[in-house]
């Protein structure tokens, strides 16, 4: 029984070396590059604002989705693009040679493995008494890929997406004043961006104790002047003018916002009462 089963394993051992190493034989065609990780960030990213904006989203979810995409974006970025390219290729007959002696070895070992369940059950059990998560990161390893993505940008210092995508990453490690700095060199570069200049409003009101006078009102204006139906930037203008005492500014902003939420989102809902308010505050001024 032994011998036959073995027998049977070296005979699809064999049949899997037949569909793995002809192709290696053949000339290696150069790789074609990819779209950039930063390129892919700012379009998912975009696309969260956007769901958050039409109510799809609440805004726990949409910070956790950012903070979600941030962290495995960093991570994708965190190596520079020079080390793939100077990576040497192998010589086909190496990977060959390669293959044909990984692939039943690793083949073997991976039987030797998953023969043995009690094996496996011992290594889950570790880890859940350590309490250990595959795909937990830590916050020492997101400040250690946000320093890299820091570094990164010493050598793009043009890239705005960027700036963005570190100030971002700051926000989320509570790091305001370099998140601020950071929100400054990307309003810098993208100076049209509303979506750049409204999270730099918020973040510096933040920095400022949650004040939106002076510096961050400046900057909800001009995000604006760029597009007047953005939705955190008519929300942060109407806060401004409650803030302040003008409240029927804050309703005429809030009311902007409403018109651009679907109508039965929670966000609509929320602008609703925010508006209400507002009409009750002016009343008792009148």
């Amino acid at each position: 029984m032994t011998l036959a089963f073995w027998a049977a394993t070296l005979l699809l051992l064999a049949g899997a070396l037949l569909f793995v190493l002809p192709p290696l034989w053949r000339a290696p065609t150069p790789a074609l590059p990819g779209p950039s990780a930063l390129a892919l960030h700012r379009e998912q990213l975009a696309q969260l604002d956007g769901e958050l904006a039409q109510g799809a989203l609440t805004a726990a979810q949409h910070a956790a989705a950012v903070e979600e995409l941030q962290g495995r974006v960093i991570e994708e970025v965190g190596e520079p693009d020079a080390a793939a390219a100077a990576t040497p290729r192998v010589h086909p007959l190496a990977a060959l040679l390669v293959v044909a002696l990984v692939l039943p070895v690793g083949a073997l070992a991976l039987y030797a493995l998953l023969g043995r369940p009690a094996a496996l059950e011992a290594g889950r059990q570790s880890a859940a008494a350590a309490g250990t998560a595959p795909h937990a990161m830590s916050r020492e390893q997101m400040e250690g890929m946000v320093e890299q993505l820091a570094a990164r940008l010493q050598q793009s210092p043009q890239d705005a997406d960027g700036w963005h995508m570190l100030a971002r990453s700051y926000v989320a490690v509570e790091r305001l004043p370099e998140a601020a700095q950071a929100y400054d060199r990307a309003a810098a570069l993208a100076p049209t961006n509303p979506t750049v200049l409204a999270d730099y409003a918020d973040t510096l009101a933040m920095v400022n104790g949650r004040s939106l006078e002076g510096r961050p009102t400046e900057l909800v204006q001009a995000a604006l002047a760029a597009d007047p139906r953005h939705a955190k930037a008519l929300s942060l203008a109407g806060t401004a003018a409650f803030n302040r005492g003008d409240f029927a500014a804050a309703v005429a902003f809030w009311q902007r916002l409403q018109a651009v939420l679907p109508a039965q989102s929670q966000q609509a809902g929320a602008v609703a009462a925010s508006i209400a308010q507002a009409q009750a505050a002016a009343g008792k001024v009148q």
